[in-house]
């Protein structure tokens, strides 16, 4: 085998192992980190968020305390229920997901870098996320009364 074929053979080896890597990877956070869980529950099977929903892109949380999804998160809130998704790069593995209010139970804690708000499913009872105060405010306001934040240390669902 000559030299450029080589060449020619490792380049497509890398080009193919390395997003088959990637889409692992990913799809293990989404396993491990409870995405999964909630997958299974409350997977969208269309769009998470009807035309003209208000939609959060670029947004932080973490889900059961130490899966961190810093500046990927699109959440949405409309009557049906609050929307997640990822970004198409962090996709494998994240289903797009929609969660009706009636499931979420949202209050109030304090975390190392400001306040937070913890949000908790009735059928995904261990999976707990935490976003910024100032996004859960405006998906709370969004969801038209339907998401209230109850004080610390609140019973959950």
């Amino acid at each position: 085998m000559s030299e450029s074929s080589e060449l020619a053979l490792a380049v497509a080896l890398g080009l193919t192992l390395i997003p088959l890597f990637w889409m692992g990877v990913v799809s293990l956070i989404a396993r491990l980190g409870g995405w999964g869980a909630l997958a299974a529950a409350y997977a969208a099977p269309g769009s998470t968020s009807a035309p003209g929903t208000p939609c959060w892109r670029g947004q932080s949380g973490t889900l059961s305390g130490y899966m961190n999804y810093n500046g990927v998160l699109r959440v949405c809130a409309d009557p049906r229920g609050l929307g997640l998704s990822v970004m198409v790069l962090f996709r494998p593995g994240h289903a797009p997901l929609l969660i009706p209010w009636s499931e979420i139970a949202a209050s109030h804690a304090a975390g190392f870098f400001g306040p937070w708000v913890e949000l908790r499913f009735a059928r995904a009872p261990r999976v707990v996320l935490r976003i910024r105060q100032g996004l859960a405010a405006a998906v709370a306001e969004a969801s038209g009364g339907a998401l209230r934040i109850a004080p610390t240390g609140a019973d959950a669902v």
